[in-house]
């Protein structure tokens, strides 16, 4: 967030409904959809008071990422420039899923600054019972929202993303999927585990970002 006003972007940055100081109201969490209803809602009143410049970016981040995809392919945000997703993809890395993984969100611990375990422990928390039940059927939503995508996308894999399939062949069925977007980007992002935010590689990732925010704004 720092970096992106630094260089003069307006940002919101949510805790999404389930998470921070709506997880009391929240308890189960809540869908996809009613997610992408609540989270538009609050986009909005953001804008109410403030110059809404050459139009919205979403950034996204696993769970997030569907959200994201969701608004776009319902076209809840007017001016939509594009939809930036790291740590969330098609296809699972395998059969299971568990509500928090250590090895799978963090990786190998050197990626990461000293503390960081300590310092983002009220942001990496357990997920909701509904998100749960609704993420272990996300492959077959996917192609659908996928599909009704017209904008640019961008997504990023870590170099140790342990949740998604990220090889060759995942990234082609992805690509696939996005039939409707002009322009389809899908990177990998070395030094990095799931939570690319919270590693040592979080700047240069955030800066690919804003490019990316940048190149979309400029099309």
């Amino acid at each position: 967030m720092a970096l992106a006003v630094q260089l003069g972007y307006n940002v919101l940055c949510v805790d999404r409904p389930g998470y921070g100081a709506s997880a009391i109201q929240f308890s189960e969490g809540l869908l996809v959809d009613e997610q992408a209803d609540v989270i538009w809602d609050g986009v909005q009143h953001f804008l109410s008071s403030r110059s809404k410049g050459r139009g919205i970016v979403l950034a996204a981040h696993s769970f997030g990422g569907k959200i994201a995809m969701v608004m776009g392919a319902r076209q809840l945000v007017p001016n939509l420039l594009g939809i930036e997703i790291s740590g969330c993809g098609y296809r699972f890395a395998d059969s299971g899923y568990s509500a928090i993984s250590p090895q799978r969100n963090w990786g190998p611990l050197r990626l990461y600054p000293p503390h960081t375990f300590t310092t983002s422990k009220e942001i990496v928390t357990l997920a909701p019972a509904r998100e749960l039940n609704e993420t272990a059927i996300w492959a077959t939503r996917m192609p659908d929202v996928a599909a009704r995508l017209s904008i640019p996308v961008r997504m990023t894999f870590a170099e140790y993303e342990g949740w998604w399939q990220h090889d060759e062949r995942a990234i082609g069925e992805i690509r696939e999927l996005l039939v409707g977007s002009p322009r389809v980007q899908i990177e990998h992002h070395r030094h990095a585990g799931h939570d690319i935010s919270l590693g040592r590689p979080a700047r240069a990732y955030h800066l690919k970002e804003l490019v990316f925010a940048d190149e979309c704004a400029a099309a």
